[in-house]
């Protein structure tokens, strides 16, 4: 588990994305973000609810 907040560099090394790909994501609204001053930092819960809404991770405790 990740623990603190994560830039967007940290968070698309995570899922294998471009950091530019993961600031598009957060414009559109998909990835919630926290922003201090021209930072944008993401909770990894955030990443956690970006992907079980998208169906890439489940729910614990659920089968396929």
């Amino acid at each position: 588990m990740v623990h603190g907040l994560l830039d967007a560099k940290a968070v698309g090394k995570l899922l294998g994305v471009n950091p530019r790909t993961i600031y598009k994501w957060h414009r559109e609204g998909l990835i919630r973000g926290v922003r201090f001053s021209r930072l944008i930092r993401f909770k990894p819960s955030a990443i956690d609810t970006f992907l079980k809404r998208e169906g890439i991770l489940r729910e614990k405790g659920t089968a396929e």
